[in-house]
């Protein structure tokens, strides 16, 4: 029977990497910015622009 389990991102073998949808619902709260709290510490807003710049060179969307 074929194992399923989800590899890790590092394996480096093909099909191992996570869709643009995983990734958006692991990291939804961080890469959506409505909603986004007006009192995010300097860090919290480096992170978030960070996670969307790493998103949309990961996952380009298509034009």
């Amino acid at each position: 029977m074929k194992d399923r389990r989800k590899k890790n991102c590092s394996d480096g073998e093909p099909g191992s990497s996570v869709s643009r949808d995983e990734l958006e619902e692991m990291f939804g709260d961080v890469l959506k910015p409505d909603g986004e709290d007006k009192t995010l510490s300097e860090e919290e807003r480096l992170q978030r622009l960070r996670a969307e710049k790493l998103r949309n060179a990961l996952y380009p969307k298509d034009r």
